[in-house]
C-alpha cells in the first residue's frame, strides 16, 4: 500500500508527461524510468499505457486514457483517478517552461529507478491515522479471500504437517481449486491465476497428479494454473526471487506455490533464526511486488506432536511460525490416514478444527471425526541420540540454554537428557564466546 505523499508525487509525474507526452516518454526511457519505478499500480499502469501508446508514435490525451481504462477488466485506473490526472496537467500548464517542474518531478522518479537497478526498496512514507482511516474504503479496500475464512490474496500461507502426509498433494488440491473456483476442503475460494513452482517432482509425476486432481474433483484442467517444473534449476530464495520476478511479473497471478520450500533454503539452517527471516524477507519481496499469495509448505519436527501447541510442530526456526500471516496444521490423527486440521489467522478469525481424510488423489473433509483426538507415538520413549541434538544446532552457533530450549520444543528431548547428549558430543562440538557450534 502507498502513501499519500507517494501518490501525490506520482500523480504530480504523470502531469507533466501528459502535457508533453512524447518529450517525456524520451526523457523517462533514457533515465530508466519504467512501470515499475511507479509504486501506486493505478499510476504504474497509466504510465505503462503512456509509455506504450506514445513509443509507438500514437498520440495520448485524458478522454484516450479514459477509454483505455473502460475498456481494460479489473482496471486498477478508476475514472476519479483521471479526472486528478487531469487536474494534474491542468496544473503543469499553468506552471509554465521555466520553473523547474517537470525536471524536478522526473529526477525523483530518475532516482527512484537507480535505486531500484541497485536492489533498493524505496521506504514508504509516513501516514497520518486520521487521514488513512477517514479514507479506508476508498483507498485501503481488503484484498479478496482466496480461500474463505483462511486465506486473503497478497498473504503468505505455511502447511506444516509431517513426513509422508501428502503435503504435495493437498498443495495441489488447493492450486487446482483456486484456479478452478472450486471449493477446497468444504471452504469456498475465489477464482484467480495460478502459478505452481515444482521444484522435486520429476515433470510427469508432476502432470499426472494434477491429471487425477482434476477428475477426482470431476473438473476440467484449469486455463488459470500455469506450472513451472524447476526441479534441478533451484538455487537460494534470494537468487531464484528475482528470476521469478522477471518471468511473471504483468501474469496477474493470485497465488503462488512454492513446493517444496527446504529446495530454496540452498546454504541456510532452518533451525537459524536468522537464515530464515532471511528466506521470508525474500518471499515478502515477491509477494509485495506481485500482489500475490506465496504458498508452502513446511515438516515437523520429530517427536509426539500431540503433545505440543500445533504452532510448535513445525520444525526449524520459530520465524516458520511467526513470519506467515496463514499457518494450517495438519497432524496426524488417531484414525488411519486421517488428519486434524487447525489454523493460525493473523487476519481472520481462528476457525474451528476439524478433520480431513485421505482419500486418493484428495484428502476430504470428514466431519464424523474428532479433532482433538490426535495420533500419540506408542510404547515407551525412542532412546534420543547425539545426532538428534547436533541435527538442530546450526552452523552459526547457539548457547546451550537456547539449544536446549530447541531440541525440547522441537524433538521433545527432555532437559536432563539434553544435557547427557551434549556431554556425550564431546569433542563433536566446540565453545567459545559463550555458543556451541558443530565441528
Amino acid at each position: 500500500m502507498t502513501s499519500n505523499n507517494t501518490e501525490t508525487e506520482e500523480k504530480r509525474v504523470l502531469g507533466y508527461i501528459l502535457k508533453n507526452p512524447a518529450t517525456c516518454v524520451k526523457q523517462c526511457r533514457e533515465a530508466g524510468i519504467t512501470p515499475e519505478t511507479f509504486q501506486t499500480a493505478k499510476f504504474s499502469w497509466a504510465f505503462e499505457q503512456i509509455y506504450r501508446t506514445v513509443t509507438a508514435g500514437e498520440s495520448v490525451d485524458i478522454p484516450w486514457l479514459m477509454n483505455a481504462a473502460q475498456s481494460t477488466p479489473e482496471c486498477p485506473l478508476k475514472p476519479v483517478d483521471i479526472t486528478d490526472l487531469e487536474h494534474a496537467k491542468l496544473e503543469a500548464m499553468a506552471s509554465g517552461e521555466s520553473d523547474g517542474g517537470e525536471a524536478a518531478a522526473l529526477n525523483t522518479l530518475r532516482r527512484r529507478a537507480e535505486g531500484l537497478a541497485l536492489g533498493e526498496v524505496p521506504l514508504p512514507a509516513i501516514q497520518n491515522a486520521a487521514e488513512e482511516v477517514g479514507r479506508i474504503d476508498t483507498h485501503h479496500p481488503l484484498p479478496p479471500e482466496l480461500v474463505n475464512g483462511l486465506l486473503f490474496q497478497g498473504s503468505k500461507m505455511m502447511l506444516g504437517s509431517g513426513s509422508k502426509s501428502f503435503k504435495t498433494w493437498v498443495l495441489l488440491d488447493l492450486a487446482v481449486s483456486i484456479a478452478a473456483g472450486v471449493p477446497f476442503w468444504g471452504m469456498q475460494t475465489t477464482k484467480a491465476k495460478v502459478l505452481y513452482l515444482n521444484l522435486e517432482l520429476q515433470e510427469a509425476f508432476f502432470w499426472r497428479r494434477i491429471r487425477e486432481i482434476c477428475r477426482a474433483k470431476g473438473i476440467d484442467v484449469p486455463d488459470g494454473l500455469d506450472c513451472w517444473n524447476l526441479r534441478g534449476h533451484v538455487s537460494t530464495m534470494e537468487r531464484m526471487v528475482p528470476k521469478i520476478q522477471l518471468r511473471i511479473d504483468k501474469q496477474g497471478y493470485g497465488a503462488c506455490f512454492l513446493d517444496p520450500i527446504y529446495k530454496m533454503l540452498g546454504g541456510k539452517q532452518e533451525n537459524d533464526a536468522g537464515d530464515i527471516t532471511e528466506v521470508m524477507n525474500a518471499m515478502e519481496t515477491l509477494i509485495t511486488r506481485l500482489n500475490a499469495s506465496v504458498i508452502f509448505a513446511a515438516h515437523f519436527s520429530k517427536g509426539n506432536q500431540s503433545a505440543k501447541e500445533a504452532i510448535d510442530r513445525v520444525s526449524g526456526s520459530g520465524a516458520f511460525a511467526r513470519d506467515p500471516d496463514s499457518i494450517v496444521m495438519m497432524t496426524r490423527h488417531e484414525e488411519e490416514d486421517a488428519f486434524s486440521i487447525e489454523a493460525e489467522l493473523r487476519n481472520l478469525p481462528r476457525p474451528e478444527p476439524f478433520v480431513v481424510r485421505w482419500d486418493w488423489p484428495l484428502t476430504r473433509r470428514d466431519n464424523e471425526l474428532d479433532p482433538a483426538k490426535l495420533k500419540k507415538i506408542p510404547g515407551g520413549k525412542a532412546k534420543r541420540t547425539v545426532e538428534e541434538i547436533l541435527e538442530l544446532l546450526p552452523k552459526s552457533g547457539l548457547s546451550t540454554g537456547d539449544w536446549q530450549k530447541l531440541a525440547e520444543s522441537d524433538a521433545g528431548i527432555g532437559r536432563s537428557r539434553f544435557f547427557e547428549l551434549r556431554r556425550e558430543a564431546g569433542d563433536r562440538i566446540e565453545t567459545h564466546d559463550g555458543k556451541n557450534f558443530p565441528k
